[in-house]
């Protein structure tokens, strides 16, 4: 089962393409009523956020303009009776517990959604993520970058690509998994060990005199999926391997054989299973712990650090961070953990972990300095790159680089330290959206 690893053409996953499109469609519904229909009273003329919001309403308008007349009224009519049903969900969900900690009652918490909604233009999943119960945030509530304003509807991400063929072109390397390793390999960064590419039952060896698994613990992950979709965990016991969170042990041909089947549908890559830092091993409920740290190209084209936090696993049965976990605020001078956060629409802070207890405020990251040079100096060898969101495990031999993600999520980055709109994300993709697009 032995093969080239130069023969190996990657393969798109359809069934992520058609996730993809059905998220567009969604966000495009989600965002379209209150971009072109709700008054923005509390964006500032002038401000980085308020050319954000007008980008965005050229983005929306322009894929309102493909959709046929049925489907585009349906889009703005079902809005409404949207927000109304889902904010009552949401509100049966926090409204107890937000009217004991903030003596908002619920009720009220109803109505400032609704209003909220339908004069801000704020879609109700975020009132709770953002904390919108409180009303002395209101004066910023515009001031966050919503989801569907950089990915799906709006699509501000692609936007800064759009009229430069030469930085689509290089930005690619960072959409396969494979050639980011590579990528990195050349470099002498640090990454997990690649042992294998396996595609359509075929095993291509990184090393030449490799013939079979090695006896160590595995991580397999497709090459083209992302947030840990598809992704398994091995760990290797007195001879064989056990799947995390589920009662399968294997021998070497065994895993062979399954690892073999799942590629028959899409690539998949065979690393090393790393392990969280000693001093951060009480910090999850068994998936490795990672830094999401932000960069971004400043006006002088240089990696410029925007904001890094922790991501921990709060369910046992999960492999990855990114699925349910908690994450934390990182202080960029100290590398010392805040409260630490949940992003789902019934969002919570706590100062432990709700699994091993292990106290989360006031510790700091191992090897923060390190992390963030290794970022900021990689960013530095892929400038065609506006931002770049790095995923980097933090382990007893320092700092190694997962993955990067040139299009980046926000959601909880922004629940911890607030909306990105007029901070420094909203300053610099504002210049690099109105300047002519200019190749590396």
């Amino acid at each position: 089962m032995a093969g080239s690893l130069s023969l190996y053409q990657p393969r798109h996953s359809k069934y992520g393409a058609y996730l993809s499109q059905l998220e567009i469609q969604a966000l495009t519904a989600l965002h379209a009523f209150p971009l072109l229909h709700c008054p923005n009273p509390s964006v500032a003329v002038g401000t980085p956020s308020a050319l954000l919001h007008d980008v965005c309403r050229e983005e929306i308008q322009v894929r309102l303009a493909a959709m046929s007349f049925l489907k585009r009224k349906l889009v703005m009519a079902a809005w409404p009776p949207a927000m109304v049903l889902w904010g009552l969900g949401l509100t049966l969900a926090n409204g107890a517990y937000v009217a004991r900690r903030y003596g908002r009652g619920v009720i009220g918490q109803f109505a400032d959604q609704m209003r909220l909604a339908f004069t801000h233009g704020i879609p109700v999943n975020f009132f709770y993520t953002y904390e919108l119960h409180e009303r002395r945030n209101w004066p910023r509530a515009r001031d966050y970058v919503l989801r569907g304003y950089i990915k799906g509807g709006c699509q501000l991400y692609k936007r800064l690509y759009r009229d430069d063929p030469a930085r689509r072109t290089s930005a690619k390397v960072l959409n396969d998994k494979l050639a980011f390793h590579q990528f990195c390999h050349m470099r002498g960064l640090p990454t997990a060990r690649l042992f294998a590419i396996v595609s359509k039952g075929t095993f291509g060896w990184t090393d030449p005199a490799q013939i079979s698994l090695p006896p160590v613990d595995l991580f397999l992950k497709p090459r083209k999926e992302n947030g840990g979709s598809g992704a398994e965990r091995w760990a290797y016991v007195e001879g064989r391997y056990h799947r995390h969170g589920h009662s399968i042990s294997l021998d070497a041909k065994e895993l062979t054989e399954r690892v073999a089947g799942l590629s028959r549908n899409q690539a998949y890559l065979v690393y090393e299973c790393l392990a969280n830092h000693p001093d951060t091993g009480d910090l999850s409920a068994g998936a490795l712990c990672t830094l999401r740290l932000h960069t971004m190209l400043n006006e002088q084209g240089e990696p410029e650090h925007l904001f890094t936090m922790f991501r921990m696993s709060q369910f046992r049965e999960r492999i990855v961070d990114t699925q349910d976990g908690i994450a934390a605020a990182v202080d960029p001078l100290t590398g010392t953990l805040g409260p630490a956060s949940n992003s789902s629409p019934v969002a919570r802070w706590m100062d432990h972990h709700p699994v091993t207890k292990g106290r989360i405020t006031g510790r700091t990251i191992p090897f923060w300095r390190e992390a963030l040079a290794l970022a900021l100096a990689t960013h530095g060898e892929l400038k065609a790159l506006y931002l770049i969101g790095w995923d980097i495990a933090i382990t007893a031999r320092g700092p190694v680089i997962l993955e990067a993600n040139k299009a980046p999520d926000l959601e909880i980055e922004q629940r911890l330290g607030g909306p990105w709109g007029n901070g420094r994300f909203g300053e610099l993709i504002a210049y690099h959206l109105t300047h002519c697009a200019r190749s590396p």
